[in-house]
Order: structure tokens, then C-alpha cells, then sequence
């Protein structure tokens, strides 16, 4: 905040994360399975919107093309949750999250080595992340019995 820059932030990071978290919902949603057993994307994709949001404003994006990429999580949004089940596909809402994770860390790893390092708190955010990845994994096997979910945590 005192700085008010968002410079090494990859932005393109986050619209992906955003998108991957909001079909990681749609998915858990539409399966039924319970709400404890998801809970907490709701407040990644909060967290998410929210370093957006900051990431606009500090970067002063135009208005354009952030109601272009509302517009389109809208559609995606709308697509998933009414046309997807329709045809047997959510399966394709998971499997783009494990290739999200795959793809999308690129350019921060590239954006980290140009800046000569990780930040402060990149040890424990890893560490967090590996963690939660654990409980998932657990919830994924135990809770909702779902292997799809299960292997995508894995990667």
C-alpha cells in the first residue's frame, strides 16, 4: 500500500487463477457436493478479484479492458453453470485448472528471475500453498470421492 505499486505481478496470473477458481465452484456446485468441501475457493476468488482490483487501479487499466474481461468471466460463468452439465462436460472445468497451474506460473517465474528474486514471502506462501493442497487432496479422497479432483490437487 505505501508504495502503491504492483510491479512484479504478473496480472495475466490472476485472470487465469480467477478463472480457474470459478470453475473449481461451478464444478463442486453442480456435482453437490457440500459446501465444506469448497468452501474456501470462495475466498481464494475473493482474494483474487481483490489483488485485480488493486492491480487496475495502480496500473490504471483502462475501462475497457477490464469490462471486457468482466464480461467475458460473466460469460464463462454462464456457460459453465447452464450449459455444461447439459452435455457431460464438466469434466473440462478441473482439467482446465490442472493446465492453469501448469501454464499460468510461467510468467511469474520469469517475472521473479527478472527481478533477481521471489519476495519476502515466498517461502511461506509456498509453504501454505503445499499445505493446502494436502487438505484438499484429503477432502478430494474422503469427503466428495472424487479422483478428478483428487489427481488435479496433486499436480
Amino acid at each position: 500500500w505505501k508504495f502503491k505499486s504492483t510491479e512484479g505481478l504478473v496480472e495475466t496470473t490472476f485472470y487465469f487463477e480467477i478463472l480457474a477458481v470459478t470453475g473449481q465452484i461451478i464444478y463442486n456446485y453442480s456435482q453437490g457436493f457440500p459446501i465444506s468441501a469448497w468452501v474456501e475457493l470462495i475466498s481464494v476468488l475473493v482474494q483474487d478479484f481483490v489483488v485485480v482490483l488493486i492491480i487496475w487501479t495502480y496500473r490504471e487499466t483502462s475501462v475497457l479492458q477490464s469490462g471486457l474481461y468482466t464480461l467475458f468471466l460473466s460469460f464463462y460463468v454462464y456457460i459453465g453453470l447452464y450449459h455444461l452439465p447439459k452435455y457431460d462436460l464438466l469434466w473440462i472445468l478441473p482439467a482446465y485448472k490442472t493446465f492453469s497451474t501448469l501454464v499460468v506460473v510461467l510468467p511469474q517465474i520469469l517475472r521473479n528471475f527478472q527481478n533477481g528474486h521471489t519476495g519476502p514471502l515466498s517461502l511461506a506462501t509456498q509453504f501454505m500453498v503445499v499445505l493446502l493442497r494436502c487438505i484438499r487432496v484429503h477432502t478430494a479422497l474422503f469427503d466428495v470421492k472424487d479422483f478428478q479432483l483428487c489427481v488435479q490437487y496433486c499436480v
